[in-house]
């Protein structure tokens, strides 16, 4: 990465490391990363609530479950929400995963469904306790998805004249807003630490809570984010993403209020 007048010049460099042949990218180190972290964190959550459960029954395929609820749904989501027409023609590339191409959205859903089949087999957690923990640890992985985002040089934001503007080099040769490292930030450690303070707050506090605040706050961040990011999938004036956050926003939150009614009846 070089400096010109106040401007980055940013080569992508979408490769951590290579063993051999195979070439690890910063994607994959990301997902695992938040993939374990989320398998231990529960873990250490489910002990701490009481509740005893053999590794075999339970951590193991939870792994799975939210490896396949992630990446399915992810991809699923990116094919049904964003470039149906573009798969209907390329069907063989639905599976090129490591071509990009991961809807946050379609991943959220993804992880809701596995957690709810986790929880239905290995009682007595609840579908409430597993999306908590994935909420809670969510904005891990949306911190380093979006780093990667910003080495891989995809993604990028509308032209800017500010200082801190980047030129993405296989991008073109425009001034432009690191809209990832701006979403790395606001998703990341602004949303963990909203989350943690409304665990810390909030009494009488249920497991829905973090899920629910985890995506009001997510919807809410990103869509006004998303007005510096180069529109790909305009909606109106809106992108897609904005329209799917908005669409969150409004199941979400009459979920937060009947819970609140809830809780106060």
């Amino acid at each position: 990465m070089l400096q010109c007048s106040m401007i980055w010049v940013h080569t992508p460099t979408p490769i951590a490391f290579s063993l051999g042949p195979l070439d690890i990218r910063w994607y994959s180190l990301a997902y695992l990363t938040t993939l374990l972290a989320l398998t231990f964190y529960t873990q250490h959550y489910v002990k701490s609530t009481g509740i005893h459960l053999k590794k075999k029954l339970f951590f193991d395929p939870f792994f799975t479950h939210v490896c396949i609820g992630v990446i399915a749904g992810g991809r699923l989501g990116q094919v049904l929400f964003y470039d149906m027409p573009y798969y209907m023609e390329h069907p063989l590339e639905i599976f090129a995963i490591w071509e990009g191409g991961m809807s946050f959205h379609g991943g959220a859903l993804g992880v809701l469904i596995q957690s709810w089949y986790t929880a239905r087999r290995t009682p007595p957690l609840t579908w409430g306790m597993l999306t908590s923990c994935a909420a809670f640890v969510a904005p891990l992985g949306l911190f380093l998805g979006r780093c990667a985002n910003y080495l891989n040089g995809e993604l990028v934001g509308t032209p800017t004249n500010a200082d801190w503007g980047v030129i993405f080099a296989m991008y073109d040769t425009i001034p432009r807003h690191p809209v990832q490292l701006y979403e790395a930030i606001c998703e990341g450690p602004i949303l963990w630490t909203i989350l943690y303070l409304s665990r810390r707050h909030i009494r009488q506090r249920c497991h829905w809570d973090t899920t629910i605040i985890f995506i009001l706050g997510y919807c809410t961040l990103r869509f006004f984010i998303e007005f510096t990011k180069e529109l790909r999938y305009p909606c109106g004036a809106l992108s897609l993403a904005q329209i799917y956050c908005l669409t969150f926003i409004t199941i979400a939150l009459p979920l937060y209020i009947y819970v609140l009614t809830k809780r106060s009846s």
